[in-house]
This record gives C-alpha cells, sequence and structure tokens, in this order.
C-alpha cells in the first residue's frame, strides 16, 4: 500500500501530466498534446546535452562512492 502510494502513483500521474500543455494555475485549461512534449524535447539539442552532462557526472562520482 505504501509502496503504490509513494512511488507508483507519482510515476503514473507524471506520465499522465506529461502528455498534456500542463497550466498549474489552471487545471482545467491544460490541453491534450499527446506524445507532442516527447517529440520536442528528442528534437531539442539542449536536451542531448543535458542527457550528456548527466551522464558524465554520474560515470564521474558514482565510482568515488
Amino acid at each position: 500500500m505504501v509502496f503504490g502510494i509513494f512511488l507508483v502513483a507519482p510515476i503514473v500521474i507524471g506520465l499522465y501530466m506529461s502528455l498534456f500543455d500542463w497550466n498549474f494555475l489552471n487545471p482545467d485549461q491544460s490541453e491534450f498534446v499527446g506524445l507532442e512534449n516527447y517529440r520536442t524535447i528528442i528534437v531539442d539539442g539542449r536536451f542531448h546535452t543535458a542527457l550528456l552532462q548527466t551522464f558524465y557526472f554520474v560515470f564521474l562520482t558514482v565510482p568515488a562512492l
């Protein structure tokens, strides 16, 4: 029960919200965009740079622990 509340529920809610152009101030005005948010980050060069830098950080710091 606790597992579902603190792990599974946030993942499901996050995936659901990622399919919308979410308006946090007024959620009723959120627009369904489907996978468009994912298409946007796949072609964005900044996303690739951030992902590469994250991998560098992880591979350089985790072995030191």
